[in-house]
Formats: C-alpha cells, sequence, structure tokens
C-alpha cells in the first residue's frame, strides 16, 4: 500500500470512529461508504453547475472550501449542518473569511433548481455557494468521497420523498486536497479552528 492509500485509510478510519458516516443524521453506517475500485475515496476534483455557470472544487484553490453535500428540501439536517458552516465562517476575522468558500452540493437534482440553490446556500453565509449535476455525475462525485445517499418516503404526501444522505463537512485545504472530515453534530468553533488551522497564513 502505498504511503498516499495508508493516508486516505487513516483518513477513513478516524470518519468512521467519530460516527462521522450517518443517513440523515440518525442512524450510522456499519460499513464502509462506497469506494473507487482503488479501495479508498480519492477525494478528487469535481465540478457541478451553478447559477454562474460550471464551478470545480479545483477553481477554488487558494481557499479552504468547505464542503457539503445534501439538498435544499432537508426539513433538519442540513439546514443546521449549514447554520454550523455559516457560524463558523461569522467567527472568523475579515482577513480570514476571505480565504474562505463553502459548497452546497445537492444530490436532488430533480428537485433543487440551481436558482433555488444559490438562494438556499447564501442564506446561511454570503460565502457559501450552491450547486449540482445530473445523477450519473453525482454518483460518481459520491463514490470519490465516500458520500451515500437514497430516497425514502416523505412523511407526508406533500413532502413526497426525503433523501437519506451522510452527513460530513469536508474541509479541502487551500492546496485543493481534502484535509479533514468534520461528522454531523460539530459544533461551529471546531469548525472555525480547523479552517484556521489550514488558512495560508497559519502555515506560512
Amino acid at each position: 500500500m502505498s504511503a498516499s492509500d495508508k493516508a486516505r485509510t487513516a483518513l477513513l478510519v478516524a470518519v468512521l470512529a467519530a460516527g462521522g458516516l450517518s443517513f440523515f443524521g440518525y442512524q450510522l453506517y456499519q460499513r464502509a461508504p462506497r469506494t473507487t475500485q482503488a479501495g479508498m475515496p480519492t477525494f478528487g476534483d469535481f465540478t457541478v453547475d451553478t447559477t454562474e455557470g460550471p464551478l470545480a472544487v479545483s477553481q477554488m484553490k487558494g481557499k479552504v472550501v468547505a464542503v457539503y453535500f445534501g439538498y435544499a428540501g432537508c426539513p433538519d439536517i442540513c439546514p443546521t449542518t449549514l447554520s454550523t458552516v455559516g457560524a463558523a465562517f461569522k467567527a472568523l476575522s475579515d482577513e480570514e473569511v476571505a480565504q474562505v468558500s463553502g459548497l452546497f452540493v445537492s444530490v436532488d437534482p430533480d428537485r433543487d433548481s440551481l436558482a433555488r440553490l444559490e438562494e438556499y446556500a447564501r442564506f446561511f453565509h454570503p460565502h457559501i455557494r450552491g450547486g449540482t449535476t445530473d445523477e450519473a455525475t453525482l454518483a460518481t462525485i459520491g463514490s470519490d468521497w465516500g458520500v451515500r445517499w437514497e430516497k425514502a418516503a416523505g412523511a407526508s404526501k406533500a413532502m413526497g420523498y426525503t433523501v437519506d444522505h451522510t452527513s460530513i463537512v469536508f474541509l479541502v485545504g487551500p492546496d485543493g486536497r481534502m484535509r479533514k472530515a468534520l461528522p454531523h453534530g460539530s459544533d461551529p468553533d471546531r469548525l472555525a479552528s480547523e479552517i484556521r488551522a489550514l488558512l495560508p497564513s497559519s502555515n506560512m
């Protein structure tokens, strides 16, 4: 096993130990998430569509990027987590937050229009963008990032369906590599601290 594979394995073990792989925040996976043929997530670059055109994670290189997968119709887990991300961003200084971005990726492209996603994401903080892509591409991204989701019956006919999904905030470093995976329930202070540790200014 190469050094990079060992590092990915250690990271995934740490996430699993923290209970970070959860469906809808209620039930934990007892097995590893879907992975690439190499056996482990690679956390590679990906592109989603936004109201301003295609946006790749690599385009935000030089900043710390908080990546979160969910959907705008999520009744509780997504708004709670995005509120945490927004609060963490607000805890940063003006100089620090200028070096930070958020990316909310919808796993429900059938219902989440780009306009809705942008409005929804920006509600939590102006530095959080919203985007999505087609289901086939999302499936590839999910496999590569160790993220899972599936549709479930809604609590009412009006809801139609909900989407059970992994709830993890991924922090991508200024070098474009995934550096930290924070499980559901992490508080804003911890998230802000983890972000600060990755900022270019803190590593000089």
